[in-house]
Formats: structure tokens, sequence, C-alpha cells
């Protein structure tokens, strides 16, 4: 009831071959390793789920010595969900055709 616009994604598994998984280790809380993105890169393929945000505490401090901004971006990981169930479709409806395929190859033999 409270959406308009609603159109369908395409597309999302040629989008998601784009992006780069990575492991990291933050800068200014050292003692935590994660998996995830670059925000930055994120933006150049899907810049629907990357935002701005105005640091704070020790990580402001960081920023600001570091190249004089107080700002960082972060990826949505809820909204990059959407774009994985869609291209889990899209391989779906591909595997699902060569499965045919091949039934239909195995028939003439």
């Amino acid at each position: 009831r409270l959406k308009t616009n609603i159109q369908p994604i395409s597309g999302s598994l040629n989008k998601l071959e784009q992006l780069r998984p990575v492991e990291f280790d933050w800068l200014v809380d050292r003692d935590n390793h994660e998996y995830g993105f670059i925000a930055q890169e994120v933006e150049k393929v899907v810049p629907e789920i990357v935002s701005e945000h105005s640091a704070i505490g020790d990580t402001k401090k960081f920023l600001k010595n570091l190249d004089g901004t107080e700002t960082f971006k972060t990826v949505d990981y809820a909204k990059l969900t959407v774009l994985l169930v869609d291209a889990m479709k899209d391989q779906q409806e591909e595997i699902d055709s060569l499965k045919l395929e091949l039934t239909e190859l195995k028939g003439k033999l």
C-alpha cells in the first residue's frame, strides 16, 4: 500500500559479478577482522545501496588526520539481499534450461 512505481529488477547477476568480496581489518578498531565490500567500489556498480555518514569519536579524528574529511561510506547489506535473490532466480532459470537441453540430448542417443 505504501509503494509506487514498482518495477521488476533485472541484470542483478551482472552487477554482482562486478563486486569484489574482500576480507579486511578496520584501521580504527584493529581487533575486528571482517568480510565485506569496499563501499567506493560498490558505489560504482550499485550506488543505490551505498550511503555516506558523518563520522563520530575516534573515527572522526582518524579521518580528519588522514585526509581532512569527516565522512565515510557504508554498504547496506540488507538491500544487497534483493539483488542476490534476483541473481539466484536468473541462475535457476539457466540451470533449468540446461537440464531440459541435457534431457533432450540424452533422449536422442
